[in-house]
């Protein structure tokens, strides 16, 4: 486990197991190998990364995919209805899920043009 390719020690995973505060960072480098995690370390060297869970940006995904159909349709009430009958979400949701995404969109600058 901590001998490296040539037989020698692995120094960076060795350190990383000695200082175990730190977690996951011995399966991220078994993920992405040695130089990336070492990037990985010297861009967030000393911050907290929260990582969301895998369900949440799924939500997030289908929430962007129902907000690009509201939009191309401009948010038209037939395109709404047409969501309300083949999705689980009532016409309110939709329209909070629409202005939600779309502010958020614009407190972060981010312009798609045409969609």
């Amino acid at each position: 486990m901590l001998h490296d390719k040539k037989g020698g020690i692995n120094l960076l995973k060795a350190a990383l197991l000695l200082y175990d505060k730190y977690e996951f960072l011995v399966e991220i480098e078994d993920l992405f190998g040695k130089e990336d995690l070492l990037k990985f370390l010297y861009v967030f060297s000393g911050e907290v990364i929260r990582v969301p869970k895998v369900e949440d940006v799924l939500k997030c995904i289908k929430e962007i995919r129902l907000w690009i159909y509201l939009k191309e349709r401009n948010c038209s009430k037939e395109a709404l209805s047409t969501l309300v009958s083949e999705s689980t979400y009532s016409r309110k949701e939709l329209l909070l899920i629409y202005r939600d995404v779309s502010e958020r969109f614009e407190r972060l600058g981010i312009t798609l043009g045409k969609v």
